[in-house]
């Protein structure tokens, strides 16, 4: 299956990539070379398999413990801009 070019345009719509018309038969190709690897790997056969079986042996733990943290003021210290004891920093969530 080949991505269409309108299928292409969405997903950078969705990505928010700004894409130059030049540009979108590459990453259609790529695309479409990630997605029929998708198809292979999912014509392996994993039945029997835990899904963490190549994660190798688990890291031991160590148990919690309390310490002091670094003071307000010294965290603060080469901050560019502050709101009271706290970064200001601008909004990352665009409201609509």
């Amino acid at each position: 299956m080949q991505l269409s070019s309108e299928e292409i345009a969405h997903l950078a719509w969705l990505a928010r990539v700004e894409l130059r018309p030049e540009e979108k038969p590459r990453l259609q190709r790529d695309l479409d070379g990630i997605l029929e690897y998708v198809r292979v790997l999912e014509a392996v056969a994993t039945e029997g398999i835990s899904a963490d079986a190549a994660a190798g042996p688990a890291m031991p733990l160590r148990e919690d413990e309390a310490r002091p943290g670094v003071p307000a003021e010294a965290a603060l210290a080469s901050a560019p801009e502050r709101l009271g004891e706290f970064f200001a920093v601008p909004p990352v969530v665009e409201r609509m």
